[in-house]
């Protein structure tokens, strides 16, 4: 009960830094705006706010809605952030596996994969947050336009924010806690603010 707990925690705490991450692009999309306001000298005292903003969303680049159609285009074709694994724990709210009594809620999916398994990006991005929770190991963000993508509990990483990757492509290891022969990867699936059930998106096995 009490390592539960501290999961849910780290969870609550990693869910807060990625509504972190996703505030400041919004906040960056409204400088843009600013500045191109700033720019083409339009005399207005107020900054210009564009629509995508004023919604809580960040305005996107041409690239970017690119980006963000051909990953919604994918819905269900998604590769699996591992090769090999299956769903442990599904999304949302229900009653742990264990613990009759208690109601457990997934923000994500948690795959159970090979321990040393390589973890890899499910859609061509731009990494935007590496952090190290207690609990929850290492965690990589990438962004996909307005999607935004979550691995957690990798005990490495090979990327860096910043970094754009591919489909595919290495950004880290797994590996099981000590007397455990397989690993388990906390997988998360965010449209702007809105938490997506990451199962829907997958290619099916």
């Amino acid at each position: 009960m009490a390592e539960l707990k501290k999961k849910q925690q780290a969870a609550k705490k990693l869910n807060t830094e990625i509504e972190k991450a996703i505030n400041a692009e919004i906040r960056a999309s409204e400088e843009r705006n600013r500045k191109k306001a700033g720019a083409t000298g339009s005399g207005s005292t107020k900054p210009a706010r564009s629509k995508s903003a004023t919604a809580g969303k960040p305005e996107l680049t041409p690239e970017e809605t690119q980006l963000s159609t051909s990953f919604s285009a994918n819905r269900g074709k998604l590769p699996w952030p591992c090769e090999r694994g299956l769903i442990s724990e599904n999304y949302g709210s229900h009653t742990h596996p264990v613990l009759k009594h208690v109601t457990v809620k997934n923000n994500g999916i948690d795959i159970l994969t090979e321990n040393g398994a390589t973890i890899r990006a499910v859609f061509g991005g731009k990494v935007t947050k590496v952090m190290s929770f207690q609990h929850l190991n290492k965690v990589v963000i990438i962004r996909h336009g307005e999607y935004l993508t979550v691995y957690s509990n990798l005990s490495e990483v090979h990327v860096r924010e910043g970094d754009m990757v591919k489909a595919k492509q290495s950004i880290g290891t797994i590996r099981a806690v000590e007397g455990e022969s397989r690993a388990e990867l906390h997988f998360q699936l965010w449209k702007g603010k809105t938490i997506l059930n990451p199962e829907s998106w997958l290619a099916t096995r």
